[in-house]
């Protein structure tokens, strides 16, 4: 029995050393060779770069004679860990050698996630013939600096057949990005207007070569090191866009989440960036200026400073810190132009108390930035609250000089009871545009209130100045504008007026036929030139007048019925 035994181990041992060390098993011979000849196999030529995709990574051939062997798995040893995903196992037809030759192994699991890649779940069966077999896998475009050299050799077959090659030596290349100013539409003014939008302040080329650059959670980092111009665009206001072929014209917005820092901006663009070999991405950022006057900074820059990950990933820095131009914030600017004529529609000559619709005032303006109006201040000679009505004065605006076209601006509120020589007006909402910026004429119309308590004559008129205290114009931001000089409307003269009463017959010359306006007493002075008279207009006569052939003041007549 004891000889039994021993005899049973010694065949034991001889099988298993057979299956280790041998490629020659019951009487079936398996020799693995090399297929790595870059001109003779196919094998991938030159250096590898990241995100580099099928590259043709090894080649072994396997021919068996005496039989049939039937190969479940072949395994590789060496190269680099995470460096390579998607393997894939390609066979060649009988007696091949070349890649070009061979077809996909299906079903083939080739996992080269890790060192010594194993390929399994394939059922290869040869008999007594020879194919040649091609492992091929794609560069990760995200994995970081790569190694100098990468090399596999191959390991057994079946876990059972061995051999001893190497495949070749592949060389590294590492990708380098470089950035560079892109001022293809780029804001082509150096002066912001608060409330400015779709601004333009900087692009960016983002440019690869070596190979695929790829930045997981990618972010676009800028900075500025003047007075914090960012609290003027407010992260809500900030837009990142993109293009491919190196103009904004065909850029588009993308899905950027912005953060803020004193001086600082920080983009998430919400995923991988990746840049392919040979290829340039431009980024721009893209500001919408919010309202604000409070203490803008004189001047600003804004930086690019780098392109990178929040996980780990690779970070690429601007070596040289790409910098917008300089720009300016202001409230923007307002050019006024005289509109008062009589062309324009102004009333012309003297005006007497009661008469409506009166043209008082008018003036051109055009804002360049994008603000809106919600009041006026018109000074005036002097205090009118007495002489106005504020119930019914209007503000008009046309796009002409002409009164004519004009029509009422509605809201708008007057207050020349306002104890100051001018006029308030508010309740606007006039919009103004940077981008196009329109002018528009503004008339102020009133009408001059009935009384004889009045003190008369009176002559006034309203202007625009530089240096008036209240400004023109106030926008709903807060920003203030006057007119760069001094517009000076025309100059109105309230006269004495008379109702014509004719109690006493048709006589001009009777002095009982007239009343002081809006009064039973009768007067002193019979009407001249400086004297309105009204017939049938404030009060009803009762005999119409006639009217010598001489010289008199301001005549308005309505028929009695």
């Amino acid at each position: 029995m004891k000889k039994l035994l021993v005899k049973y181990l010694i065949s034991t041992l001889l099988i298993i050393s057979c299956f280790a060390n041998t490629n020659n098993t019951f009487g079936q011979t398996v020799n693995i060779t090399s297929a790595n000849s870059i001109s003779t196999n196919g094998i991938t030529a030159g250096s590898l770069v990241r995100g580099q995709t099928n590259v043709v990574l090894f080649g072994f051939n396997v021919a068996v004679s005496g039989g049939n062997v039937n190969f479940t798995a072949f395994t590789l040893n060496g190269g680099v860990g995470g460096l390579f995903t998607n393997g894939r196992l390609y066979k060649t037809p009988a007696h091949g050698s070349t890649f070009a030759s061979a077809t996909i192994v299906a079903g083939a699991s080739v996992s080269i996630v890790n060192n010594n890649p194993q390929i399994q779940s394939i059922n290869e069966s040869i008999n007594n013939t020879d194919y040649t077999y091609f492992v091929v896998a794609d560069l990760l475009p995200s994995y970081g600096t790569l190694p100098n050299t990468v090399q596999y050799s191959f390991g057994p077959a079946n876990w059972s057949y061995s051999a001893s090659f190497n495949g070749v030596s592949f060389s590294c290349i590492n990708p380098t990005v470089t950035f560079a100013p892109n001022t293809t539409g780029v804001n082509a003014s150096s002066s912001l207007y608060y409330g400015q939008t779709s601004v333009v302040l900087m692009g960016v080329d983002v440019s690869i070569s070596g190979g695929t650059a790829t930045t997981t959670s990618a972010f676009l980092h800028f900075s500025t090191t003047t007075a914090n111009p960012f609290l003027y665009f407010p992260a809500a206001n900030i837009e990142i866009w993109r293009s491919t072929s190196g103009s904004f014209a065909t850029a588009s917005k993308i899905t950027a989440t912005i953060n803020q820092a004193p001086n600082t901006i920080t983009a998430d663009l919400g995923g991988n960036v990746t840049i392919n070999a040979g290829t340039t991405l431009t980024y721009y950022l893209v500001a919408n200026f919010t309202g604000s006057t409070t203490g803008p900074p004189s001047s600003f820059t804004v930086d690019f400073i780098k392109l990178y990950s929040n996980n780990g990933g690779t970070t690429y820095t601007n070596a040289s810190a790409t910098t917008s131009k300089t720009y300016t914030l202001t409230a923007g600017s307002a050019t006024f132009t005289n509109n008062n004529f009589t062309s324009s529609g102004i009333t012309g000559g003297n005006i007497s108390y009661g008469q409506t619709g009166i043209v008082l005032f008018s003036f051109g303006v055009s804002v360049q930035a994008n603000a809106t109006i919600s009041s006026m201040y018109i000074p005036c000679t002097t205090n009118m609250g007495q002489y106005l009505n504020n119930t019914t004065a209007k503000l008009y605006r046309s796009t002409t000089t002409s009164f004519a076209n004009a029509t009422v601006v509605s809201g708008a509120i007057f207050n020349y009871n306002g104890g100051v020589s001018g006029v308030p007006i508010t309740g606007l909402s006039e919009a103004f545009t940077a981008a196009s910026p329109a002018t528009y004429y503004y008339f102020i119309v009133a009408d001059l209130n009935a009384t004889a308590s009045f003190p008369t004559p009176l002559t006034f008129n309203f202007s625009l100045s530089s240096g008036q205290s209240t400004a023109a114009l106030t926008a709903t931001n807060g920003s203030t504008y006057n007119s760069g000089s001094t517009i000076t409307g025309q100059s109105f003269s309230i006269v004495t007026t008379y109702d014509w009463v004719g109690k006493y017959g048709s006589s001009w010359t009777d002095l009982r036929n007239f009343n002081p306006f809006n009064s039973g007493a009768d007067v002193t002075t019979l009407p001249d030139a400086t004297i309105t008279v009204l017939v049938g207009v404030n009060k009803a006569f009762t005999t119409a007048p006639i009217i010598p052939g001489t010289t008199i003041g301001g005549l308005s007549i309505k028929m009695q019925p």
